[in-house]
């Protein structure tokens, strides 16, 4: 694997975490949303409670799916975090840091640090490079 792909599978897991959050609110919605009365008088149909049973499951599937990927991301992070502070130029650190592990777009990195577009991706693909070399240096041993 490449470093730019090793790399950008922080902002891929980052994207589908945020997706999956939105899945696990709507599912609250619809949750929250069916009128619940939590009443012990009350005797509710078979089929209300079946969708709400189905409701309650998929949930908490969909919350351990989330936190499985939000530990996976987590692990990638540090693991990148590693690799990125044995670069030496401070510039080509912050500028990967700040797209890979902040996760960030090019437009917020190039506002964040004042630099014009192409200083920022002059520095990502040196420090591309040098993450390329550590990644092989990292095989080898």
């Amino acid at each position: 694997m490449i470093a730019k792909e090793f790399l950008k599978q922080t902002i891929d897991i980052d994207k589908l975490i945020t997706a999956k959050k939105e899945q696990v609110q709507n599912l609250y919605s619809q949750l929250y949303g069916t009128g619940i009365q939590l009443s012990f008088d009350k005797v509710s149909k078979s089929g209300y409670n079946d969708k709400i049973g189905t409701l309650v499951a998929s949930l908490n599937a969909l919350q351990d799916i989330l936190v499985t990927d939000i530990t996976r991301l987590l692990r990638l992070k540090y693991d990148i975090t590693i690799l990125i502070d044995r670069i030496a130029d401070v510039g080509m650190r912050w500028v990967l840091v700040e797209r890979y592990i902040n996760t960030k777009d090019w437009k917020d990195v190039c506002l964040d640090n004042s630099m014009s577009w192409r200083t920022i991706h002059r520095l990502h693909a040196k420090g591309l490079v040098e993450i390329e070399k550590l990644m092989h240096v990292e095989k080898t041993i």
